[in-house]
């Protein structure tokens, strides 16, 4: 099987359980064939994307921005500034606070969600992200 007929994937930052566990559940009702990669931290996502080298890279990074350690902030900051600043980071948060919003615009996040506490919105929000994301043109190789 070729990386192009490989099925899509996110790496997906999120230290909660519970907001995974939502997460996967609204992705597996969206019908849309991909694949999660889950990091609970900064080192993980490192770890992820060090052992991706020279394959398909995720469609998207899918952020958590409240993290333990190294906060999602940060995490933002080091992708959009490293050779991987072409992989689309889209921030999924419970902040809908103003400064976090400027912040990672700021620092070139993709698109900016909070996520929503009923699941059926979740659902819907998570099928428009993937949709989307999924849909846009195919990034190629990490050399």
């Amino acid at each position: 099987m070729t990386d192009t007929q490989r099925v899509p994937w996110i790496a997906v930052v999120e230290d909660s359980d519970v907001d995974y566990l939502a997460l996967s559940r609204a992705v597996k009702r969206s019908g849309l064939s991909v694949r999660l990669n889950r990091c609970a931290d900064a080192t993980q996502l490192d770890q992820l994307l060090d052992d991706m080298h020279g394959h398909t890279a995720p469609s998207f990074v899918l952020l958590d921005l409240n993290l333990p350690g190294i906060d999602g902030r940060q995490i933002l900051r080091k992708l959009k500034t490293s050779e991987l600043k072409h992989i689309p980071v889209v921030i999924y948060s419970t902040s809908d606070d103003e400064s976090d919003i400027s912040y990672c615009y700021s620092h070139y996040a993709n698109a900016y969600h909070v996520k929503p506490f009923e699941f059926t919105e979740m659902c819907e929000l998570v099928e428009r992200i993937l949709s989307y994301w999924l849909d846009v043109p195919t990034w190629g190789s990490v050399a």
